[in-house]
């Protein structure tokens, strides 16, 4: 198979520098061309502003997961909540149930959440409002039955404290 002229002069041109005198002339391909300086300049006018965008979105993002998600820790075991447009989850590590948020991120099986009462991350899926309701009853009666127990001895403090290290990250 014979190549044409214009093919030859493409390949040549890209691979001789521009101070060699190319076999034959391309009309306009020195026009596409342009210095490294003119070439720095295009691109950091396209990147500086790209950079800004993300570096602004990543801020938003964690001021929105950390500012928002600490409201409902001070909230008493057993009172009504309101769980929003994302729906409720019960947190795997606490039992409380607790809204999701919805700008969270999706991860398939469910949403990456903080649970505001214990302060740990999962990927939690959205509960029914009757495992919800359910949940806060086992909450408030689990708040009362403490209250009942009364005080704890100091070797059942320990031991308590002890099985409550165990699933700490470190």
């Amino acid at each position: 198979m014979r190549r044409s002229r214009s093919d030859v002069s493409l390949r040549w041109s890209r691979t001789i520098p521009p101070h060699y005198p190319i076999p034959w002339k391309i009309e306009g391909l020195r026009d596409i061309v342009v210095s490294a300086e003119e070439g720095m300049q295009a691109a950091t006018k396209i990147m500086l502003p790209l950079l800004g965008f993300v570096l602004l979105a990543m801020l938003l993002s964690f001021a929105f997961t950390f500012v928002g998600s600490r409201k409902h820790a001070n909230l008493p075991p057993g009172a009504p909540r309101k769980y929003g447009v994302a729906g409720g989850a019960i947190c795997p590590r606490c039992s409380r149930p607790y809204p999701r948020h919805f700008w969270a991120p999706n991860l398939l099986l469910g949403k990456l959440e903080r649970c505001p009462f214990c302060g740990k991350w999962a990927i939690v899926p959205a509960a029914p409002l009757d495992m919800l309701q359910a949940a806060e009853q086992a909450e408030l009666h689990d708040a009362q039955g403490e209250a009942e127990v009364g005080p704890l001895s100091e070797a059942e403090r320990l031991r308590r404290d002890l099985e409550d290290s165990r699933y700490q990250d470190l």
